[in-house]
Parts: structure tokens; sequence; C-alpha cells
């Protein structure tokens, strides 16, 4: 698996499912890096809502799924 990139060194694609995380909220989810349309860049959980970019410090792409199911 991937590691953890910082957001300081580079940010995801837009609309690109990853893991997020948050040193400061000792929390990880996933979710997608979005710009919100007022220039405001987040990362977007579709249960959950918005983690705006300060909360969120570092990223990770999802795995590859299994070749066989």
């Amino acid at each position: 698996m991937s590691e953890w990139i910082s957001v300081k060194d580079r940010l995801p694609e837009e609309d690109e499912f990853i893991f997020i995380a948050s040193v400061p909220l000792d929390e990880v989810d996933f979710g997608v890096y979005v710009d919100r349309g007022d220039g405001t860049k987040a990362f977007k959980n579709p249960y959950i809502g918005y983690y705006i970019y300060p909360q969120i410090t570092h990223w990770m792409p999802l795995p590859k799924p299994p070749k066989e199911l």
C-alpha cells in the first residue's frame, strides 16, 4: 500500500476517492478532494460532509481491489 502523502507536498486529483488523515483531530477517514466552488479546497466524505483543507494533513490513494472476488 502507498505511504501517507502530506498535503504540504501535493494534493490529490479532484474527485479521486482517497484515504484522508488529520493529525490534529487524530482521525482517519475516506473522501474525495473537491473545490467547493467558492474557492475553498476541501475533502468531502459522502456520509459526513466536508473536512475543510486545514483539518486534513495527509492523504493516500485507495488500494487496488483484489483480482479475484
